[in-house]
């Protein structure tokens, strides 16, 4: 594969399967080296980006009131909750009647 003069020779080390040692390593670390100098050098301007300068959708949102939605998903889940302790509570009386 490679020859004695070749630049990455100092990478090869020949064994009994024509595979190297040191060849597998280099070439699993060079794509990570790789990626992590990328991320690095990308990760601080993606967490600098300017909080100030997103979109501002305060006119959407402000006339919004989720109030009465709440109210009415949680009156519809205390519902089903009294529903499904009634109907347990059903189970362990028949239980008891019938052990």
């Amino acid at each position: 594969m490679f020859k004695n003069n070749d630049a990455l020779t100092v990478f090869w080390t020949p064994s009994a399967n024509g595979h190297g040692g040191y060849r597998k390593a280099y070439d699993k670390a060079v794509p990570l080296a790789i990626s992590a100098v990328a991320l690095a050098v990308s990760a601080p301007s993606v967490f600098a980006a300017d909080a100030t300068g997103g979109w501002d959708y305060t006119g959407l949102t402000s006339s919004i009131d989720f109030s009465t939605i709440s109210v009415g998903v949680l009156a519809v889940a205390g519902i089903l909750a009294g529903v499904y302790a009634g109907i347990k509570g059903a189970k362990i009386v028949l239980g008891f009647l019938r052990g």
